[in-house]
C-alpha cells in the first residue's frame, strides 16, 4: 500500500488520469471538485472518494489548493469490503465525523515502514476498521438527512 496523510498541493495541482491500476480511496480535507460521469461536482471538507483500479480519476482543489489522505491498495478482499460494507464507488460521499481517517492511514503507514512480524496482517486489520468506520458515519450523514 502507497498512502499520504495530510498531503498539501497548490492551487494549480489537479488529477486527471485514467486510473492507478489498485484501488484508491482519498479523503479530501478541504473543499474539492471531483469529476464524475464528465459533471464537475463541488464537494465540501471531508469529502471521499474511493476508485477502483481502471476508473478514471479527475480532481482538484475548490478554489484553493488540495488538501488529503490517500491509501492505494489492492487485493481480492477490497471490493468485498466496500460491498459488504456499502462503500460508494467511484463517486464522493460524504461522512458524519472524519477525524478517524488520517489515524488509521499513520497507523498503516507505522505499520509498513516499521515492517515488524505480523505487519501485514494489522494493516489489513486497520484498512477492514477504516470500511466499517466509513460505512458508520456515512449512515449518520443519512439519519441526519430526514
Amino acid at each position: 500500500a502507497r498512502l499520504g496523510v495530510d498531503w498539501e498541493h497548490d492551487e494549480s495541482f489537479h488529477i486527471d488520469r485514467p486510473g492507478t491500476g489498485d484501488y484508491l480511496f482519498i479523503h479530501f480535507t478541504r473543499p474539492a471538485v471531483v469529476t464524475v460521469d464528465g459533471q464537475d461536482q463541488h464537494c465540501p471538507a471531508h469529502t471521499c472518494i474511493l476508485y477502483t483500479p481502471d476508473h478514471h480519476q479527475k480532481y482538484k482543489g475548490d478554489g484553493c489548493g488540495l488538501s488529503d489522505n490517500w491509501i492505494h491498495f489492492l487485493g481480492d478482499s477490497a471490493e468485498t469490503l466496500a460491498r459488504r460494507h456499502q462503500i460508494p464507488l467511484n463517486r464522493p460521499f460524504c461522512l458524519a465525523q472524519a477525524g478517524f481517517v488520517p489515524l488509521l492511514i499513520n497507523d498503516m503507514r507505522t505499520e509498513i515502514h516499521r515492517k515488524e512480524p505480523h505487519y501485514e496482517e494489522v494493516v489489513d486489520l486497520l484498512l477492514r476498521q477504516l470500511f466499517i468506520l466509513l460505512q458508520r458515519h456515512i449512515e449518520l450523514v443519512g439519519r441526519r438527512r430526514y
